[in-house]
């Protein structure tokens, strides 16, 4: 239950307990109603010290520690989606941000029968090829998943299995060779897996993201 149901619940059992003494009003039973009023009277004041201990100790302590994590954790998520975009910015030759704009399976299959490992990349790192500029990109990937994966209990299911399914993929493993006849569908499938980020971070993420002119 979110703290706003907690909250309501606690003044709701305040109310109870400032009745009981204060109103003059008592339950009136066949059995001993002073230990039937104490007896909600203790139930009542118990939830009310579990509520302040609560808010106290935790509520608090994780709004302020929040503060900083959420940040953290946008910023990351968001590297990852910018980092692997200027991928497609090499494969396509158009260096656009956007990042609604990814490629179906058919158009990695046409691009990458177009292009050769040892071929120079078009952008960012125009002096080198294709080997190096994957690598770069995937350890960088590796790397930021990782680190968010030791936000603990920050990331939820959702973004969690995102990252794991991000993390076990053969696109980044150094032993795969991406520019074989048919991994245009590895290439697929990875890419799938780091459009799922943008939605989230949308969704979850945006309000802590301070460069809103660079998220596409």
């Amino acid at each position: 239950m979110k703290i706003k149901g907690l909250t309501f619940i606690a003044f709701i059992l305040g109310l109870i307990v400032i009745w009981i003494n204060f109103i003059d009003f008592k339950i009136e039973t066949t059995l001993d109603g002073v230990k039937i009023n104490n007896l909600i009277e203790n139930l009542c004041m118990s939830y009310i010290a579990g509520y302040i201990f609560f808010f106290l100790n935790n509520y608090l302590v994780e709004r302020e520690e929040k503060k900083h994590i959420m940040p953290y954790i946008a910023s990351n998520v968001m590297s990852l989606i910018s980092n692997n975009h200027t991928i497609i910015h090499n494969i396509t030759g158009v260096m656009k941000f956007d990042f609604s704009w990814w490629l179906t399976e058919q158009e990695f299959k046409e691009h990458l029968s177009k292009i050769q490992s040892q071929e120079k990349v078009k952008f960012y790192f125009p002096k080198e090829d294709w080997t190096f500029f994957l690598n770069k990109r995937n350890t960088s990937t590796i790397d930021t998943v990782d680190k968010l994966l030791l936000s603990g209990k920050y990331l939820d299911e959702e973004l969690r299995n995102i990252l794991f399914e991000i993390r076990g993929s053969s696109f980044l493993r150094q032993d795969c060779n991406l520019f074989s006849e048919n991994n245009y569908k590895t290439w697929n499938r990875y890419f799938k897996r780091i459009e799922k980020l943008k939605p989230y971070f949308d969704k979850n993420l945006k309000e802590y993201y301070k460069y809103d002119k660079y998220i596409g």
